[in-house]
């Protein structure tokens, strides 16, 4: 992994605002800080999914650079996370041992390659290019509305779908006149939504037993449900410090 020093301060992933821990550890406080209506930010595979493709975006560097970069900001994004909420008095995971670390390793360098094509490569395929991203910010933002209705604010899941969308339009008009790779991309986008909200569901299916991290129940009272794959909001006893955890989505 790369060490940020002097000679490499100026790199996108080195320089603070752009480091990727730095951006997963302000998740962990953005789960207290933020307002109700955009908590879920902090909460969301979209919000991390965003995160990440702005990184590599920043970093503007060749496809398989950006590929490697990917899964390098998604583990980095989590080990953030991790570390803050240590430092809040929260536990969270056992360094690089955690079930979203691997999530990040497989789906990072879509991620990656994604932002770096959708940046500056070849006009005819940024539709295709920016499909996998779109689809989580639909996919999360229809889940959102309809599976967690009940425990989340509206708001931000609007303002993700209003995103997906906004990007998919961006992408086309920059590939028009070319309509079939273009009509392929919002194609592949909509597919990869429907996919999405279906993972969600099964995965919510199979921890609905059970209490642990896959169920998206906290052992702790008053617990708001996590929407999402990302960081759930922790909670505790009072007078006792919270467990911070990531369960995954449930049925609402």
């Amino acid at each position: 992994m790369r060490t940020c020093t002097p000679d490499t301060g100026s790199s996108p992933l080195c320089s603070s605002p752009r480091r990727p821990s730095s951006w997963g550890g302000l998740t962990s406080f953005g789960q207290t800080v933020l307002p109700a209506a955009l908590s879920s930010f902090a909460n969301s595979a979209g919000g991390w999914t965003i995160l990440a493709f702005g990184l590599v975006w920043l970093a503007h560097v060749r496809l398989p650079v950006a590929a490697v970069l990917g899964a390098v900001s998604f583990v980095l994004l989590v080990e953030g996370y991790r570390i803050v909420s240590g430092w809040r008095g929260y536990y969270y995971a056992e360094p690089f041992q955690d079930t979203f670390t691997v999530i990040g390793l497989l789906a990072g360098p879509l991620v990656g390659l994604s932002a770096a094509v959708v940046r500056s490569g070849p006009d005819r395929w940024k539709p295709l290019a920016a499909s996998p991203v779109a689809a989580v910010l639909l996919g999360e933002g229809v889940y959102g509305l309809t599976v967690v209705a009940a425990s989340t604010s509206p708001v931000y899941w609007i303002v993700q779908i209003v995103l997906g969308a906004a990007l998919l339009i961006a992408v086309v008009v920059a590939a028009r006149p070319r309509v079939l790779l273009s009509a392929l991309g919002v194609l592949a986008a909509l597919g990869g939504a429907g996919a999405f909200v279906w993972f969600y569901l099964w995965v919510g299916q199979l921890g609905a037993g059970g209490g642990n991290r896959l169920s998206g129940t906290p052992r702790c009272p008053r617990a708001r449900p996590a929407p999402s794959l990302a960081p759930a909001r922790a909670c505790a006893p009072p007078g006792r410090p919270p467990r911070a955890s990531r369960p995954s989505p449930r049925r609402a």
